[in-house]
């Protein structure tokens, strides 16, 4: 798979995994949490050492590298702010829905924007390549976090 293709499904996996959250079932609140912040956590982190990096050297991709930085450092914010608080607390759920609105925002930006300018700075067989870097990371990370 491609990067583009790596990255799309994660977008996918975490918005099902929010809707999940959304869907107010309290019982399932602290796993899909807890699986929520693993999959953002290493995604962003798998972006922002390996995709993100090659797209701020090239002026046609700079900028929406950028500015995916910032949108990960604003969610990883909500998801420590999310971390420290009891799902009890009536404001847990906004905050949730506060991260969603986020991570959808990013995502699309992500999809329509930034990676149609990484097309244009990627060869073929460096989208795969990178894809292939990306998913071994990936799998460390994961790896580490047990």
């Amino acid at each position: 798979m491609d990067i583009f293709q790596i990255l799309k499904k994660e977008h996918d996996q975490v918005k099902s995994l929010m809707n999940q959250m959304l869907s107010k079932k309290e019982s399932k609140a602290d796993d899909l949490m807890r699986q929520i912040h693993k999959e953002l956590s290493v995604h962003m982190q798998g972006e922002e050492k390996l995709f993100y990096p090659m797209l701020e050297e090239d002026d046609s991709s700079r900028e929406k590298a950028l500015e995916g930085y910032e949108e990960h450092h604003v969610a990883k914010g909500v998801l420590k702010e999310l971390q420290k608080m009891n799902h009890a607390d009536e404001r847990w759920m906004a905050k949730v829905s506060v991260l969603k609105e986020i991570v959808e925002h990013h995502v699309e930006e992500e999809e329509k924007e930034l990676f149609k300018a990484a097309k244009g700075v990627f060869e073929k067989e460096e989208v795969k390549e990178i894809g292939k870097k990306y998913l071994e990371e990936k799998e460390r990370m994961m790896s580490s976090m047990k």
